[in-house]
């Protein structure tokens, strides 16, 4: 029996086709250009990120922006910038298992921000405990909008409740948009909110945005009071001229990508459109499903099953269909998968098939 992969989150290897015009741009880029390296970046590539940042409806500007290779690494330069070792920062549960394994390569730590599913379909926290979880050793709250899994976008009040946070106990906050463009809701999301005290750096990249994890570019825009800015710029300068990690092609390249994105972001979310809509038709009447409101993910309850770890073994063992288990995102409850909403339609239309199939040979749902 064929293994059906519902865990698959690379966009290069699912089927899509890519622009032409992106690949000869590419593959025609002269590499005899002149090394000229700018320690924050390309201009024209930073220039090209704030009109991109400005459709989202922030307040950016070319001059607070600084690339780097990824967003591993902007999470790597922002940890050390504003931590020293033994440093914590916050960080929202369920959420995606990266800036764990960063922190600790920083010699600093994460402590879990607990987000719970609510009775009306919303995501919501705790904001007095989550204050009263804050030590001096604390040093900013990162925000994912939207989440990766649970696909929730932030709304203006939760904004404002982590501005007024941060402002209380001198904390900055990260904002990872990596997946903002991909919005299932009719009413675009609340954009990231410009500070004019607290610092907040927002973090994207080319990965999500276009679609090309291939070509290493991210990028960090800073923003908050002004002499706050301007000694975080400086510092990230100085480190990204350590590195100076992003290639000059890519650079050069990036403006037009950024231009030409909704090219390769039409199909995506015509794909993520008609999963949901698979999904919801294949399990909706059996499944707990947590729609996403953005992303590239759905959450799905089992009801009356096993915990996760026994769910995504027993799939993947009896019927050849590889999930991942919730407690991978530090899901609070017991009994969630995780599947990709990029996976090609028909390999999750049978695997959400034998999904079924199984759950009621297993008594997880009644047949």
């Amino acid at each position: 029996m064929e293994t059906i992969d519902l865990t698959v989150s690379n966009p290069t290897v699912v089927g899509f086709h890519y622009p032409r015009d992106w690949q000869e741009g590419w593959s025609g880029q002269d590499l005899h250009l002149p090394y000229a390296p700018d320690a924050l970046g390309y201009a024209g590539a930073r220039k090209a990120i704030a009109a991109y940042l400005q459709d989202q409806g922030m307040k950016a500007s070319p001059e607070s922006i600084v690339l780097a290779a990824g967003t591993s690494e902007a999470y790597a330069w922002i940890f050390r910038l504003l931590g020293s070792m033994g440093d914590e920062f916050v960080a929202m549960v369920p959420g995606y298992p990266l800036c764990d394994a960063i922190a600790e390569w920083c010699g600093m730590s994460l402590f879990p921000w607990p987000w719970r599913y609510t009775s009306v379909g919303a995501w919501e926290t705790d904001w007095l405990k989550l204050a009263q979880s804050i030590s001096s050793r604390t040093k900013a709250l990162i925000l994912v909008h939207p989440n990766n899994p649970t696909g929730h976008y932030l709304t203006e009040g939760d904004f404002q409740r982590a501005l007024a946070l941060a402002a209380d106990y001198d904390l900055a906050l990260i904002v990872d948009t990596v997946f903002w463009d991909y919005c299932h809701l009719s009413t675009p999301p609340s954009p990231v909110p410009a500070s004019e005290g607290p610092l907040v750096f927002t973090l994207g990249g080319l990965s999500k945005t276009c679609a090309l994890p291939q070509l290493k570019l991210a990028w960090m825009h800073v923003s908050g009071q002004q002499a706050k800015v301007d000694a975080a710029l400086d510092k990230l300068s100085w480190t990204a001229d350590t590195f100076l990690s992003v290639s000059i092609p890519i650079q050069t390249l990036a403006p037009s990508l950024l231009t030409t994105r909704r090219l390769m972001q039409k199909p995506i979310r015509e794909r993520l459109a008609e999963n949901l809509l698979q999904a919801s038709t294949l399990l909706g009447s059996s499944f707990e499903l947590r729609k996403p409101q953005g992303g590239w993910s759905l959450p799905i309850g089992l009801p009356h099953g096993p915990d996760d770890e026994q769910a995504a073994i027993a799939l993947l063992e009896r019927e050849g269909v590889l999930v991942q288990p919730g407690y991978f995102f530090d899901f609070p409850e017991e009994g969630h998968i995780i599947i990709s909403l990029i996976t090609p339609p028909s390999s999750l239309r049978e695997g959400l098939n034998r999904l079924q199939r199984f759950s009621m040979h297993s008594g997880w749902i009644a047949s």
